[in-house]
């Protein structure tokens, strides 16, 4: 939909075959004149047989429709249900970051270059190839007598060159680039899945690796798909019936055994009173409101009972607590998590925020580091967990607001046998110490872990050879 209209713009000309998007400026008004070829007419065999209503292609385009798509998708499925030796390929793809192009120039100029490129696209596609627009800057494609995967990779390479060809507009050169989910019909489909279906779960899953490319549906990419959907239902069975306990691992000093601090970890009781790990709901932690949802009620369980020991007169000791990644994909983590703590009067001092160190790769940089800074300022400590397991710089550690590195329990576990990862551990110990950052080691499990460490200078641990993690009531006991 565009969101400008000629009159608020500048004369936008578009010649596509140089691909150049012109912009000219007369005294009065403003007028739109496109000059780019109109190409419909090359598949109106196609759109005549599924759009006997205007309302079935798609105005920018030209092309069908979501709904002319259906149409012929049907068709072809019946044509193939009565032909048993037949089948086709279906390719869905959108545009990388295109929301950029529209922030950037303008949605009128974003609609145009898109035009363009459904035009280039289609002047290269076999006659037979159904090309249509489903909307927004999503398409498809509906490739007859596909048998292999091979034609669906020639006919992604022939639209992915096309797309990649730059543009040019006002002295600057536009690139595209697309994902694209990759399935066939009837090979790929189940009773509990459609080709559409198929197409999207590969997609869904190459973007979830990094865009940019195709994937080709496998029959296990579903089976991953069912696990996450049964994690996100058994989060919401959790937040629907009230499910959320936090559990607390002491952290103990290596060389006189006094208590240092706890981990607030996350459990739960099933319908069978059985307690469960994090793990069972781990995808549910890459959604932005499930994630958001139980990061709150965990934090406003653990303020409760850390006021209840302060009340009580009890020797505190602080308190960390996880942040999940995709809390920081909105600018407002420090600021919840400040008001809760007021909320209990809880000091600062006692809290501290543990982020992973996959967390520096994410997007929303910009809100991680004035979040972490801000937390800083207002005296909460800051640990990156699982050190050494991610892929961040050490001058990226050097521009964040760390006061503790934990040492990631794989690590700890590994080191008596592998000389590499002894060293790693080494070279984290001794970069700990000469930036003056606490270290922590995570999951100390033998007294000869225990050795190691102490010897290499680490000070703090936690791990089953000291406690397994805590009720609220046993934490309570331990810091009496």
């Amino acid at each position: 939909m565009n969101l400008m209209t000629p009159r608020h713009l500048g004369c936008y000309e578009l010649d596509s075959k140089v691909d150049r998007i012109r912009l000219h400026k007369t005294a009065h008004h403003l007028a739109v004149h496109p000059l780019s070829e109109n190409i419909s007419h090359q598949h109106n065999v196609h759109i005549e047989d599924v759009a006997e209503h205007s309302t079935e292609i798609d105005a920018l385009t030209g092309l069908p429709d979501q709904s002319g798509f259906n149409k012929k998708l049907n068709l072809m499925m019946r044509e193939c249900q009565i032909k048993l030796d037949e089948s086709f390929g279906l390719i869905l793809f959108d545009f990388d970051y295109f929301n950029q192009i529209n922030s950037n120039h303008g949605h009128f100029v974003g609609d145009q270059i898109l035009k363009t490129l459904a035009e280039r696209v289609q002047r290269v596609l076999p006659q037979e190839v159904f090309f249509t627009r489903l909307g927004s800057d999503e398409f498809a494609l509906l490739i007859p007598h596909t048998h292999s995967n091979a034609y669906l990779i020639e006919t992604y390479a022939l639209i992915h060159q096309e797309i990649s060809r730059p543009i040019e507009y006002l002295d600057q050169i536009i690139e595209s680039n697309i994902s694209a989910g990759c399935a066939i019909y009837p090979r790929d489909v189940t009773d509990t899945m459609n080709v559409v279906q198929a197409a999207n779960i590969a997609l869904c899953r190459l973007k979830l690796s990094g865009r940019g490319g195709y994937c080709i549906f496998k029959h296990e990419m579903q089976i991953e798909q069912n696990v996450i959907a049964q994690q996100f239902n058994c989060a919401r069975y959790i937040l629907r019936h009230n499910l959320v306990c936090p559990f607390y691992q002491p952290k103990f000093n290596l060389k006189n055994g006094q208590l240092t601090g706890f981990e607030a970890l996350l459990r739960w009781y099933d319908q069978h009173n059985q307690l469960q790990l994090p793990r069972r709901i781990q995808n549910a932690f890459e959604d932005y409101n499930l994630a958001s949802r139980l990061s709150e009620i965990m934090q406003l369980r653990v303020f409760r009972d850390m006021a209840d020991w302060i009340n009580q007169g009890l020797h505190m000791v602080p308190v960390s607590i996880n942040a999940a990644p995709v809390e920081f994909l909105k600018d407002n983590y420090a600021e919840l998590l400040l008001d809760r703590l007021d909320r209990f009067n809880i000091p600062h001092s006692l809290v501290e925020i543990e982020i992973t160190e996959h967390l520096l790769d994410e997007h929303g940089k910009a809100y991680i580091s004035r979040a972490l800074n801000k937390l800083k300022h207002e005296g909460i400590r800051i640990a990156l967990d699982d050190f050494g397991t991610g892929h961040s710089s050490l001058t990226r550690l050097a521009n964040l607001p760390v006061d503790c590195l934990k040492i990631d329990c794989d690590f700890v576990q590994r080191m008596e046998q592998e000389k590499l990862i002894f060293a790693i551990v080494q070279s984290i110990i001794t970069m700990s110490s000469n930036l003056g950052i606490d270290v922590v080691a995570e999951g100390i499990e033998n007294v000869h872990q225990l050795e190691l460490l102490k010897q290499q200078g680490c000070e703090i641990g936690q791990g089953f050879l000291f406690s397994h993690a805590l009720t609220p009531t046993e934490a309570k006991a331990l810091l009496s």
